[in-house]
């Protein structure tokens, strides 16, 4: 049996919107940032650089089997929290570019089958002119054969 990666999809995620990422009107692409990966640069909440997007694990993965055993079904949480001291058209401006790649690219997502956005909710912040925003999402397969020694 030949190794095969297993994707990340907090990685996976980041990679996708980096590389489709419009720019348009006074929108430019945020800094993306994966919680906890030490490549990127740790500047969480210093928003001096530019609107950031936060991506990280949202829980753990499911895997349901499926009657006979041979396949499975898994889903994989992810959340995004959209930072931006702009203004709240910004936030929603973001969250609208969100909304497009994830419609767009719904089925093209290395290791899994769907995309499927779950919620969008503005987060009220006690610092003054911050605007926050948090995008949950998972990203599914069914019928995965199980992966065996054999």
């Amino acid at each position: 049996m030949a190794y095969v990666k297993e994707s990340i999809p907090v990685d996976v995620f980041k990679d996708l919107l980096d590389d489709n990422w419009i720019e348009w009107g006074e929108v430019p692409k945020p800094i993306l940032i994966v919680v906890n990966d030490p490549e990127d640069p740790k500047i969480r909440e210093n928003l001096t650089y530019g609107d950031i997007i936060t991506i990280r694990m949202e829980g753990s993965e499911s895997i349901k089997l499926r009657g006979n055993i041979s396949y499975y079904d898994r889903t994989f949480p992810v959340a995004l929290e959209i930072w931006t001291k702009e203004d709240r058209q910004r936030l929603r401006d973001i969250w609208k570019m969100i909304k497009a790649i994830c419609f767009t690219k719904k089925h093209n997502f290395t290791g899994y089958q769907l995309i499927r956005l779950v919620s969008y909710t503005e987060l009220v912040n006690e610092e003054v002119n911050i605007w926050r925003g948090q995008v949950r999402l998972q990203v599914e397969s069914a019928g995965v054969t199980v992966e065996s020694l054999t």
